[in-house]
């Protein structure tokens, strides 16, 4: 799972937006839930404006994919225990979450 950022060469109906966040997997494809929201939140929902705030999402979402990624679990075959698990992992030390450590 890798994490990246559109630049201003990114445009949706002639206005660019960069700095909206997109996950690809370790075959260089795009992961469509993720994306969709991330897309969503920053162009077609208009309320979410913030490169901050697009950056916030897309790294817990890039934390969470990568936990289910390095488990083996698929996105959309979970449940809440999941999330509890994903917490547990946090709060045990036994996951570290990645964008913590960039700085």
């Amino acid at each position: 799972m890798k994490l990246f950022y559109t630049d201003d060469t990114f445009k949706v109906h002639n206005k660019t937006y960069p700095g909206i966040p997109f996950l690809i997997d370790e075959e260089m494809a795009l992961v469509d839930a993720p994306n969709s929201f991330l897309r969503y939140t920053a162009i077609i929902k208009g309320r979410t404006q913030s490169p901050k705030t697009w950056k916030t999402y897309g790294n817990h979402l890039y934390e969470f994919f990568c936990y289910l990624e390095e488990n083996g679990f698929q996105w959309d075959n979970i449940n809440q225990s999941y999330f509890a698990s994903w917490r547990e992992a946090i709060l045990n030390s036994m996951f570290v979450p990645i964008f913590r450590n960039i700085g």
